[in-house]
């Protein structure tokens, strides 16, 4: 029995709410009368304590009862007599059908609703912020088109600093992260607030809140909307990183927004872009340093690196691959950009700028190429890159004379190889070693067999490709290749070590704690230690975790 029911005799109120569903009346009154009111309008009856109005569109049908729920008759009576039962009754209870409301109802209706899920938002988004919530806007709802930029569809702001929503958006599958971003923007300084840049962060954030396949309404709108804008490559930038921001990258981008008073346009915003997303760094606990130990796994059979278990999107985690044709030599010196450059490296030696480059004819050929990563014992956190222990006891033991060499996560190496390849493995290899991520995956889906020929050939390997970790390349160590090899190797967590006759150089990642112990090796066995200023790769022969969006 409903709430409005109660006091009723059960019986009676079941019989009014059966007559409501089987009659498809417009409503059912159950009334408590007087014994004045049935003696006046119905002489005949005694006893009646109450009556079940059923109200039809031609007529009003009622049922009397006694107190102890007894049916002692029913009669159909006009709207003028049932008025005045009706007005001198009780109402107890009353089924009724929804009145349609007008269209301005509908809209006060809808505006509510917005304004009770915008509160909502603002909570929400303050909480993922970590900061104290914003005041509540002033809110207008209008049905006509507003002036939008590419960013800021679906609301924008007054000058005089009022949301003014878009009716129709309000209305669609992606109303709820557009209320994200109005949300976010409420958290700026007015003047920044209505810029595209504080929209395009916004709309950034509201992506990433939303999960699974509730990502996609807003991620079909905001890339309808953006694709013929210049706003584009950004867009793409923070799309490709929604699962990897998190609210304290959101927070950078927020205080870099208001520091920007306003002012922040695209090509700023883009240089600001770059310098966050380079300090971006992602922690791995040991469910995730267990998904990269088995992708490296799978790199030795590359059909493999397409199954969904691999995905590991936080940290871009795909193939790169590596070729070493006869052609590929070193050069210590700058050589022009351009096709023929693999890497190029610039370091301090002493007090002078030097580079290193790796490219298509040069000083000293190339005749092997080996890769060497090592993960097992590193924590990223907001201090930087720290161990969890193991390195410093593989170097205390190695001070009492204990060679104790850690496990890496994956060591591989490639030589020149003249091994006959038929016209399609050729062409593969040609698209392959261009080194674009896009190009790999669409060779592993479309030409498998060829790709696993070439790797049994010896012609390439497969090498992991990551972001977010804080690997930076930190150093070039040069010298005599057996004691460059055997100091990387226990030194650094990841080396690509670049071997030319009987000298080698490693470009190697060795951060915080281990680049004083690398250091320390390296001076004791006779190497050439040099810190890398800055660096490029672009055929990802090495991988770069800097990006250039300007």
């Amino acid at each position: 029995m409903s709430r409005s029911a109660r006091g009723v005799p059960k019986e009676i109120a079941l019989f009014g709410e059966r007559q409501f569903k089987e009659t498809g009346a417009s409503a059912v009154e159950v009334l408590r009368v007087k014994a004045s009111t049935i003696r006046k309008h119905f002489r005949e009856l005694r006893g009646v304590n109450y009556i079940v109005a059923v109200i039809s569109l031609d007529r009003i049908r009622v049922y009397f009862f006694t107190q102890a729920g007894l049916m002692v008759g029913a009669e159909n009576l006009d709207l003028t007599t049932y008025s005045k039962v009706r007005k001198t009754s009780r109402l107890l209870a009353k089924y009724e059908k929804p009145r349609e409301l007008t269209p301005e109802e509908k809209r006060i209706e809808a505006t509510e609703e917005m304004r009770t899920a915008l509160s909502g938002a603002i909570r929400r988004i303050s909480r993922h912020l970590g900061i104290k919530a914003p005041a509540f806007p002033d809110v207008f709802v209008t049905r006509e088109p507003s002036q939008e930029s590419s960013q800021s569809f679906g609301a924008t702001w007054s000058p005089s600093g009022e949301v003014v929503f878009n009716e129709d958006s309000l209305k669609t599958d992606w109303s709820k992260s557009l209320l994200d971003r109005v949300a976010f923007s409420l958290t700026l300084t007015p003047a920044v607030r209505m810029t595209d840049s504080a929209s395009l962060i916004g709309n950034a954030l509201s992506l990433s809140l939303q999960k699974g396949s509730k990502r996609f309404p807003w991620l079909r709108k905001w890339e309808e909307v953006s694709k013929e804008s210049e706003w584009i490559h950004l867009v793409t930038h923070f799309i490709r990183h929604a699962d990897t921001y998190r609210a304290q990258h959101y927070d950078w981008f927020r205080q870099t927004l208001i520091g920007g008073d306003g002012q922040t346009g695209l090509h700023d915003l883009a240089k600001a872009v770059e310098v966050i997303h380079d300090g971006c760094h992602l922690p791995i606990g040991t469910e995730e340093y267990h998904k990269i130990v088995t992708y490296c796994k799978a790199l030795k059979s590359p059909r493999k690196l397409l199954q969904s278990h691999h995905e590991f999107d936080n940290i871009h985690l795909s193939p790169r691959v590596i070729s070493l044709p006869d052609c590929l030599d070193i050069t210590l010196g700058e050589v022009p950009e351009g096709e023929r450059v693999w890497v190029q490296v610039r370091f301090m030696e002493g007090r002078e700028t030097r580079s290193l480059t790796v490219a298509e004819g040069g000083d000293e050929r190339i005749d092997l190429i080996e890769y060497m990563l090592n993960l097992e014992d590193i924590y990223p956190s907001s201090g930087g890159l720290f161990s969890h222990g193991r390195t410093i006891v593989r170097n205390a033991l190695r001070a009492l004379g204990v060679t104790a060499d850690p496990e890496p996560t994956l060591d591989v190496s490639i030589e020149p190889s003249h091994s006959t390849l038929n016209t399609s493995e050729k062409a593969v290899l040609d698209r392959l070693v261009l080194g674009e991520r896009d190009i790999i995956l669409n060779s592993l889906v479309g030409s498998p067999q060829a790709v696993e020929s070439l790797v049994k050939k010896g012609r390439v390997i497969f090498l992991p490709d990551f972001n977010h970790l804080g690997l930076n390349l930190s150093f070039v160590v040069h010298g005599d290749y057996t004691a460059v090899r055997e100091v990387v190797r226990s030194h650094t967590l990841e080396t690509t070590l670049l071997r030319a006759g009987d000298v080698a150089y490693a470009l190697s990642v060795a951060p915080s704690q281990w680049s004083g112990s690398l250091v320390s090796a390296a001076a004791s066995a006779g190497l050439s230690v040099m810190p890398v200023l800055d660096y490029i790769s672009p055929r990802r022969t090495i991988r770069v975790e800097h990006i250039r969006l300007v």
